[in-house]
């Protein structure tokens, strides 16, 4: 297995990004504008913050 470094800090803006994307996307969803082109892209989003946080899970917990 291969241990990579992430910096915190740019884990965070990405985070902080996926948020937003996943307000906005929502907020079309829920207001049925282009709603399944926002839920499509509500699921994308989530796959991609379930894969960095078990990234982020897999770094943190090889350090103990």
């Amino acid at each position: 297995m291969k241990t990579v470094r992430i910096d915190l800090n740019e884990t965070r803006e990405m985070e902080d990004q996926l948020s937003a994307a996943i307000r906005i996307l929502a907020n079309g969803y829920e207001t049925g504008i282009w709603s399944e082109v926002c839920r499509e892209a509500l699921l994308d989003i989530v796959n991609v913050r379930r894969t960095l946080d078990a990234k982020v899970l897999e770094t943190v917990t090889e350090d103990f």
